[in-house]
């Protein structure tokens, strides 16, 4: 929408674009937007990558049997540092 792309393909696909007043209205409030939609993408990929556990999966503790069903100590298993 901000760097006119879609536009294009919405008119070569032969269908209708917005009146000019409200594509101005729609660029502004995507450009109001896009700084809370980037923090938004950003906190999402920063927490998987922080290695949060995962929904519906209560999180191990250090002597408690591993989720994985080895049978092993969770620190002796999925939760070695090298893991």
């Amino acid at each position: 929408m901000l760097n006119g792309m879609l536009k294009e393909d919405v008119e070569k696909s032969g269908e209708r674009w917005f009146a000019p007043a409200e594509e101005a209205r729609l660029v502004a409030d995507i450009q109001e937007n896009l700084p809370l939609v980037v923090q938004s993408l950003y906190n999402f990929w920063r927490n998987k990558r922080s290695g949060a556990t995962v929904a519906g999966r209560p999180k191990s503790g250090r002597n408690d049997p591993c989720p994985c069903g080895s049978g092993r100590k969770f620190k002796q298993c999925c939760g070695r540092p090298e893991n």
